[in-house]
């Protein structure tokens, strides 16, 4: 079974190599300069499967050219609420979030700060903004910087065991 990165190293390859590692099966790995020719040659049908990107994958579920098999975050998306999670498919190890932060140099006033995470706040929770996100398979969360910190180093903890165990090295 031949399964798409968007590059070596790439969290949509180590998810796979986590899947793989879940499942005990073998995946050959072909990496891409991106997503967007490995999901080419994705619908193409010159590799089997990926782990994407909602906003990447999405249309192509709902035209009917994919079928979404398992999403990999802890509970079920609402852009693919009928799609379980790998947990529910009989793999709770393979847990993947992607995410995007706002960061600040080491240093900027405390002020700074918190005026950034008010108005990040104050725009996710407008209605139009969380109905569009959602749409692209997002989940918005804004938190504050400590549990982002938190986050953060589970994160750097999951991705470092994952890179170990699947005996990967920089090229």
């Amino acid at each position: 079974v031949r399964y798409g990165s968007a590059g070596a190293g790439n969290q949509s390859h180590l998810a796979s190599e986590m899947l793989a590692q879940a499942a005990k099966v073998r995946l050959l790995h072909v990496p891409y300069k991106g997503e967007a020719p490995m999901l080419a040659d994705l619908l193409a049908g010159h590799i089997d499967l990926v782990i994407g990107t909602m906003p990447a994958l999405l249309p192509h579920v709902a035209s009917g050219k994919l079928r979404a098999l398992a999403v990999c975050q802890p509970a079920r998306s609402a852009a693919l609420p009928d799609v379980p999670t790998m947990t529910e498919a009989g793999y709770p190890s393979v847990h993947v979030t992607g995410w995007t932060a706002l960061v600040a140099p080491t240093g900027t006033p405390e002020p700074v700060v918190r005026r950034l995470r008010d108005e990040v706040a104050r725009v996710l929770a407008v209605p139009e903004v969380r109905t569009l996100l959602a749409r692209q398979g997002a989940e918005p969360v804004g938190s504050t910087p400590e549990a982002f910190r938190v986050f953060l180093a589970g994160e750097i903890t999951k991705w470092g065991a994952a890179v170990r165990s699947a005996g990967l090295k920089p090229e």
